[in-house]
């Protein structure tokens, strides 16, 4: 109540004339107080024109101790001359809402980008605020707030264009998740799928979301709209499909993940290939390419055969070759397709006679002809060529021909090309691969001119 009203803006003194920035700009609120109370480390938020009918007293965003980063402060430069609007030299401040709200996006690249660097060049930076401040700590003027990352980066004071915010993908634990998922698998929970698998009809339940999402196949066959414009009501029958092996595939389908045995592995590898699943397709070729024996080989070739697994294929033919004596006698090897078996035939390293391995595809073709209904000479027609008669010794080929006569299997051409080489003793009577030993054919007189045709 006693004090006098400040009589106006005082005239500033050379050494904050000397502080303005050049161009004629001029500092807002230039008076000496202002200069003084920057100096000190409190500023005030200035307005201008018709913000300042608003004009509301406070103290700036510098109040409680220094500039906040990316707020305006005293000594803010403000481009143009004369300070030009009718608010005059009189100091206010903006509404506190409006403040934030002007000073909001400044304030936010302020944060992203890091620290507020500071840097001072030539003789500018050593100004008469800055003497005033102390040596220690310089109070920077307007000219010299630079933004940047913490440590600098080509964006930073010179680079112009500011550093880009690094952003890592995080993730929780996968086993968490898997359980989960795992425990929705054949639950009545939200199912809102109804299976009926294999030749028993088993029910399975799923749900529709999750299948779709995951499969194309599913997303087909799931497609129709029931009725009332939802889900269809009635169960999907799939008969062909093993219900253990087709749990395996919803294992999959929810977790990515899936336990597999010998049992059931080939089923599901089908079921991949139907499904057009390429990913649980390779995991089932890796798991029989590392469990394969004698009992499962023949098997894992007959579906790479069928289903163009090239390699599948491979690794079985190799398989066989070192086991051949063993796989003969499997039931799985007299079910193979004439053309699972013709790669067999075709082998040169195959570790068996021939005499057994006439006698292994004779079993074959007896089993083919009662399964097909066709005589055992029409079924062996694509595969007797492959094998080697000129192998045998004269007796063998006399007791071949004996039970060719009996049950007709092998053309009776072919015999008597093997007759043609054993009496000229030489190997012009063979035909290609003919006369060829194998790496498990037990050697006999005759072989030796079959070696010198070769040579």
């Amino acid at each position: 109540m006693g004090q006098a009203a400040p009589s106006g803006p005082e005239k500033l003194s050379h050494t904050e004339v000397a502080a303005l920035p050049r161009g004629g700009a001029r500092l807002e609120g230039g008076s000496r107080n202002a200069g003084r109370s920057a100096q000190e480390g409190l500023t005030r938020t200035l307005v201008t024109g018709s913000d300042a009918n608003r004009g509301i007293p406070c103290l700036g965003a510098g109040s409680l101790g220094g500039a906040r980063p990316g707020l305006s402060g005293a000594g803010t430069p403000r481009g143009g001359g004369g300070g030009g609007g009718g608010g005059g030299g009189s100091s206010v401040c903006l509404d506190p809402a409006r403040v934030r709200n002007r000073s909001r996006p400044e304030g936010f690249r302020s944060r992203a980008r890091g620290r507020l660097r500071t840097s001072c060049s030539g003789s500018a930076s050593g100004s008469a605020a800055g003497s005033a401040a102390g040596p220690s700590s310089p109070l920077p003027t307007a000219s010299t707030w630079n933004m940047g990352p913490p440590g600098g980066s080509p964006g930073g004071p010179s680079g112009g264009t500011p550093a880009q915010i690094a952003s890592h993908s995080m993730q929780g634990d996968p086993a968490t998740f898997r359980a989960a998922l795992r425990g929705l698998l054949n639950c009545g929970r939200f199912s809102d799928v109804r299976f009926l698998v294999g030749q028993d009809r088993r029910e399975v339940l799923a749900h529709r979301c999750l299948l779709t999402s995951r499969c194309d196949y599913f997303r087909q066959l799931l497609n129709a709209e029931g009725p009332g414009g939802g889900a269809p009501q009635e169960p999907v029958v799939l008969a062909d499909v093993p219900p253990e092996a087709f749990l395996t595939v919803l294992e999959f389908l929810y977790t990515n993940s899936i336990t597999l045995d010998r049992r059931t592995v080939l089923e599901v590898l089908i079921s991949s290939l139907e499904y057009g699943l390429s990913e649980l397709r390779e995991l089932c070729v890796e798991f029989v390419v590392h469990n394969l024996d004698v009992e499962l080989v023949c098997e894992a070739l007959q579906v790479a055969v069928t289903f163009g697994l090239r390699r599948l294929r491979e690794r079985c033919l190799h398989f066989i070759d070192g086991h051949a004596q063993d796989v003969l006698r499997t039931p799985a090897f007299h079910e193979l397709s004439s053309a699972a078996l013709l790669p067999v035939l075709h082998s040169d390293r195959l570790t068996v006679d021939e005499v057994e391995l006439i006698a292994a595809t004779r079993h074959w073709a007896r089993v083919s002809s009662a399964v097909l209904e066709q005589p055992m000479e029409q079924v062996a027609q694509a595969v007797v060529r492959e094998l080697r008669l000129p192998l045998l010794s004269p007796s063998e080929l006399s007791s071949l021909e004996e039970q060719n006569r009996v049950e007709p299997f092998i053309p009776v051409e072919q015999i008597a090309e093997a007759w043609k080489c054993h009496a000229l003793r030489r190997g012009e009577g063979t035909r290609g691969i003919q006369g060829r030993r194998r790496k498990g054919t037990t050697p006999r007189e005759h072989h030796r001119y079959l070696e010198q045709q070769s040579k």
